[in-house]
C-alpha cells in the first residue's frame, strides 16, 4: 500500500503551500511522514481535524486554488465581485466596500446559491425618499400603485419590510397584492367580492367621482378615495338592515346639491334660474 511520503505530495491530493498555510494540516502531514501512514490514513486522518470540520467543500477548493493556482482565484474572485455588484443593483441594494467583499467572497468561496445571495442583499435594500432601485423598486411601486387604486395607505417602513421580504424570498409581490385587496374589501365590504377578483376600487368609483367633478365644477383628477363624499357614497351602511350599502347615483347627485360647494356653481345657478323662470311661466310671465 502506498505510503505518505514528504515527496509525493501529489499522491495524497495536496500541495506543500496548502499544507504549511495551516499549522494542523502542517502538523499532520509531518507526523503522516514520520508515521508512514497509508494515503488512506492521512485522508481519514484529515477529516478529523478542525480546519476539515470547519470549512465546506467549497471553501477548501478555493483555498487550495487561492494558495496553487493564484491567477485563476483572482479572476474567479473578480467574476464573483461583479455577478454580486450585479445581482445588488437588479435587486436594489446597496453595499458599503466591506458588504461588498464579504458578500464575494461568501457567493464565490462559500458557493452561494443566487437565493442566499438575495437573502444576504435583503438587508441592505432600504426605501429612500419613498424610493428604490431595480426590479425591487418595480415591484414596490406596483405595491404603491395598487394601494392607491384601492384606497389603501402604508408607510415607507411598511413597503421597505415587503422589499425586504421579496428579495429575501419568505414572501412574493403577490402575497402583498393579495394583502392590498384583502385590506380594500374590508373597507369596502359592498364590493368585496369584486375587489378580491381584482377589481381596483378607483373604478369602482369612478362614476361618483366624474359625477362629483361635473357637479361641483372640479377636476375630477383632484378627487380620490380619500375624500369623505366618495368614501361615504361607496361603504355607507344601510340604517334599517344595518348591512353595507352605496349609495345610487341618482341619490349621491341629489346630495351633491345639499353640498355649500355645489350653491357656488354656473350649473347651481343655471338650474336656479330654469326653476324660477318656470315659476315666472306659470304665473303668466314670460321669460
Amino acid at each position: 500500500m502506498a505510503k505518505v511520503d514528504k515527496l509525493n505530495l501529489g499522491d495524497v491530493g495536496w500541495n506543500r503551500a496548502v499544507l504549511q498555510s495551516n499549522p494542523e494540516l502542517k502538523k499532520l502531514f509531518e507526523d503522516a511522514v514520520a508515521g508512514t501512514w497509508s494515503q488512506t490514513k492521512f485522508q481519514a486522518e484529515l477529516r478529523n481535524t478542525q480546519w476539515f470540520k470547519k470549512s465546506s467543500t467549497r471553501w477548501q477548493e478555493t483555498e487550495v486554488e487561492r494558495l496553487t493556482r493564484p491567477t485563476q482565484y483572482k479572476s474567479g474572485i473578480a467574476a464573483a465581485r461583479q455577478a454580486v455588484i450585479n445581482q445588488a443593483a437588479k435587486v436594489g441594494a446597496t453595499l458599503d466596500n466591506n458588504t461588498l467583499n464579504y458578500a464575494t467572497s461568501q457567493f464565490y468561496r462559500q458557493g452561494w446559491s443566487e437565493d442566499q445571495l438575495n437573502a444576504s442583499l435583503s438587508g441592505y435594500v432600504t426605501i429612500k425618499q419613498g424610493q428604490v432601485g431595480g426590479t425591487t423598486g418595480s415591484n414596490i411601486d406596483q405595491l404603491r400603485a395598487l394601494a392607491d387604486a384601492n384606497g389603501v395607505s402604508y408607510n415607507d417602513n411598511y413597503y421597505q419590510t415587503a422589499a425586504q421580504s421579496i428579495v429575501k424570498g419568505t414572501k412574493t409581490v403577490q402575497d402583498y397584492i393579495n394583502d392590498v385587496r384583502v385590506q380594500a374589501a374590508s373597507a369596502y365590504p359592498v364590493y368585496a367580492e369584486q375587489i378580491k377578483a381584482g377589481q381596483n376600487v378607483k373604478d369602482i368609483a369612478s362614476p361618483y367621482i366624474q359625477r362629483m367633478g361635473a357637479l361641483l365644477e372640479i377636476n375630477d383628477q383632484d378627487i380620490n378615495l380619500n375624500d369623505p363624499t366618495i368614501r361615504e357614497a361607496i361603504s355607507g351602511i344601510n340604517s334599517e338592515t344595518g348591512k353595507a350599502q352605496a349609495k345610487s347615483l341618482w341619490q349621491f347627485e341629489n346630495d351633491l346639491r345639499k353640498d355649500p360647494r355645489w350653491a357656488k356653481t354656473a350649473n347651481a345657478r343655471e338650474e336656479v334660474s330654469k326653476v324660477a323662470n318656470g315659476i315666472l311661466q306659470k304665473w303668466g310671465f314670460s321669460g
